[in-house]
């Protein structure tokens, strides 16, 4: 849960929205359903497999919508999934009343069972005759094999992108309805969780100026197209040559007609009459149907209005593209309900090739003699001294595999069996790439994949980019390929000020998905090295500073800065007790420390990250019922900020 799920969210993050969401949708229709919500995978790092991590984070009740809120903000999914014991959980303890209840199920995910649970037995034994709707799964993850995974516990429902977001929870409240129509028999104000629709960033593209072509204009009709092609003399076919764009659910034909012309000549295509259209619809379609063309160095949309099919019928002549304009799609047609999203046809190809053919007039011509000079090519691929080194085993075999390795550079009993990096492969001699795979590793050795022979460079993708030397894949063999390596180092530094070292702090760096006994405590002073891989990274700052997901590559080097703290200093000399301190967090106030508070000054400085903080004390010391105060303050590095609790 803790991958992203789109630039802008993590899956964690799109499931609370979801769940929030269905709980605001489902108050709408009925204020007296009751939710409970259980986590699994939140107290214990995947590091221990712990295979009972699963609580009940808000018990079942009325208007609990701003607890459950609440209660997720101060979770985090770092574990594994122990589904099948979940789901037993919730059968002996939660859906234990079926005399007095109807229970429904709403299961968030984006993997598997990871505990070796049998979800589906586990389901038809416990809670299969204990609920009235048919439970639905929401999969946040591409995997097409999860909605196979989960056909046995119920409706599985992909939320891939955030137009995904309110058809789930429609879908979810219709099947529902049968609880929801039931009689409402309380009185109560409804309290919603208020919680915004998640939507995509705007990002605003900077506004290329395109060179305008130096063309002679002969036609008005066509002069928004900015196109230019290449007339090449030497072909020889008819003086019309029809060019084909094939979208996914039509054809569409444009016929353009050229004067023959004996030179090598660069013209735009708004001297190419006439321009023809022949459209053939199938079933249902909009009026107004957006095409996109893509030019050679920019793209510009068109818009072309299409009658309806028994229009087209009726007409005789071809339709014409005159109603052909500049057209930019809106962002608001993507949401419409009753309007249909824009369809753009694009090409399989990076650049659209236009071929003309024309006879070339016969001219006679002196012959000339030309010396035609031949460039040898060169196929020996340059040497590049600053390349990795390689070494190799050639091992005879039916097929021609490649299988990588990778070595320290100097430490060479050091393996790396668990590092799956992308590979890319270019041939040696154009550099052009072959493919890209992704180095899969079981049972701590490399698997193969298949190549051709051939010689070629191996590029391992991350912040270095490493490129080996020209290897030669020998045909018919397994071609095992030792690539060097060093492990990539881990540093902090203070931000905007590098040259002071950070020597108040300790870091906890803990690999994701290996075992707790690989957790290194690295002074922020050192730098240390590590294996590739994803980590997980905690520095004792005052709040802590955590990044869940850093990645480290081969022999990379990574900075972690870190902010210049400051101090805060309560100038209070009477006895106050204790007092919180939070930070903004989630939306709500996170508590982080705890200082106690009796007149001496010396124990009453602590330090702090840089930013806004609060701190709550008891309005009256010694009397809890009477209520807390807080005050605000603001960190900033290097200095100290004096506050008063008053």
């Amino acid at each position: 849960m803790t991958y992203k799920w789109n630039k802008d969210y993590n899956r964690f993050a799109i499931a609370q929205n979801i769940l929030l969401q269905i709980v605001d949708s489902i108050y709408a229709v009925n204020n007296e359903v009751e939710f409970g919500v259980r986590l699994y995978g939140t107290d214990y790092p995947a590091q221990e497999k712990n295979c009972t991590d699963s609580k009940l984070l808000v018990p079942f009740n009325l208007q609990n919508a701003q607890q459950i809120k609440r209660s997720l903000q101060f979770s985090n999914p770092i574990g594994w999934s122990p589904i099948a014991y979940s789901l037993r959980e919730s059968a002996e303890n939660e859906i234990n009343n079926t005399a007095l209840y109807d229970y429904s199920i709403i299961f968030i995910t984006d993997g598997g069972e990871s505990c070796g649970g049998d979800i589906c037995q586990t389901f038809l034994d416990l809670l299969k005759n204990k609920i009235s709707i048919t439970p639905y799964i929401i999969g946040l993850d591409k995997n097409k094999t999860l909605k196979t995974y989960y056909d046995c516990l119920g409706k599985f429902v992909s939320v891939l992108d955030v137009n995904d977001i309110p058809t789930a929870v429609k879908l979810i409240v219709d099947a529902n309805r049968p609880i929801l129509n039931k009689k409402k028999n309380l009185n109560l104000n409804t309290v919603f969780s208020n919680s915004p629709v998640k939507k995509d960033s705007t990002i605003k593209v900077k506004k290329v100026v395109k060179a305008k072509p130096k063309v002679k204009r002969v036609s008005s009709r066509l002069k928004e197209l900015p196109y230019l092609t290449q007339l090449l003399p030497k072909l020889k076919l008819s003086t019309t040559q029809p060019i084909s764009i094939r979208p996914v659910f039509d054809k569409v034909e444009y016929r353009f007609s050229v004067e023959p012309t004996a030179q090598r000549t660069r013209v735009a295509l708004q001297t190419l009459e006439p321009l023809e259209a022949r459209v053939k619809v199938q079933g249902t379609v909009s009026r107004a149907m957006p095409i996109a063309l893509e030019p050679l160095y920019s793209k510009t949309e068109y818009r072309f209005d299409i009658p309806k099919p028994e229009v087209i019928a009726k007409k005789s002549k071809p339709i014409t593209l005159e109603a052909l304009r500049p057209f930019e799609p809106r962002h608001r047609l993507v949401y419409a309900f009753k309007i249909p999203r824009p369809i753009f046809l694009r090409y399989p190809y990076q650049a659209l090739v236009y071929e003309f053919t024309m006879a070339t007039p016969a001219v006679a011509k002196k012959p000339v003699v030309k010396k035609t000079v031949v460039k040898k090519q060169n196929t020996n691929p340059k040497v590049d001294n600053s390349a990795v080194a390689v070494s190799q085993e050639v091992i005879p075999n039916p097929e021609t595999l490649v299988q990588i390795f990778f070595v320290n550079k100097f430490q060479r009993k050091k393996s790396y069996g668990s590092a799956t990096p992308t590979i890319i492969q270019k041939e040696a001699t154009t550099k052009r790439e072959v493919q890209r795979f992704i180095r899969t590793v079981n049972r701590g050795q490399p698997e193969m994949k298949s190549i051709k022979a051939g010689t070629y460079f191996f590029t391992v993708n991350g912040s270095q980019k490493l490129t080996t030397r020209a290897v030669k894949i020998s045909a018919n063999s397994i071609n095992k390929v030792f690539i060097e390596v060093t492990d990539g180092t881990l540093e902090f530094v203070y931000a905007n000020n590098s040259k002071r070292a950070v020597k108040e702090f300790q870091a906890i760096v803990n690999p994701r998905f290996e075992n707790r006994d690989k957790t290194v405590i690295q002074e922020c002073k050192d730098q240390l090295y590590y294996s590739p891989g994803t980590y997980y990274i905690e520095i004792n700052t005052k709040p802590p500073l955590k990044y869940a997901m850093y990645d480290i590559s081969f022999g990379a080097k990574h900075i972690v800065q870190v902010p210049e703290p400051g101090f805060v200093q309560i100038v209070n000399t009477n006895r106050v007790g204790k007092v919180e301190f939070t930070h903004y967090l989630n939306d709500a106030d996170a508590r982080f420390h705890i200082m106690t508070v009796n007149g001496n000054l010396l124990d009453q400085k602590e330090m702090l990250r840089p930013g806004n903080y609060k701190a709550f004390f008891d309005a009256r010391p010694g009397v809890p019922q009477a209520g807390k105060k807080f005050v605000k303050f603001k960190i900033i590095s290097n200095k100290t900020t004096e506050i008063e609790l008053k």
